[in-house]
């Protein structure tokens, strides 16, 4: 899910390089809460026009969770100077 999300996300985006894509430990009730940081110009392309494309995302993710029987969250930030995404 992690590469999937990337190549989503790269796609996107105008600056490439700065796109990540975390894995938190996994919540006590199993969910895994995937963090996806991108430069702070590009944070509009990824969450689009009222939120349609962050949606969308979820809705891969979603997807993928119901067909694995699994829960997880999907976050967007900026990356601090490459350093962690901002919550």
């Amino acid at each position: 899910m992690e590469e999937l999300l990337m190549f989503l996300a790269r796609g996107l985006v105008t600056n490439k390089d700065c796109v990540k894509v975390k894995i938190d430990k996994p919540l006590d009730d199993g969910t895994v809460n995937y963090k996806i940081c991108v430069d702070e110009a590009d944070v509009g392309r990824i969450i689009g026009k009222k939120g349609r494309i962050a949606k969308a995302l979820r809705r891969i993710v979603r997807a993928s969770d119901v067909k694995k029987g699994t829960k997880s969250l999907v976050q967007i930030g900026e990356n601090d100077n490459n350093k962690n995404c901002v919550e």
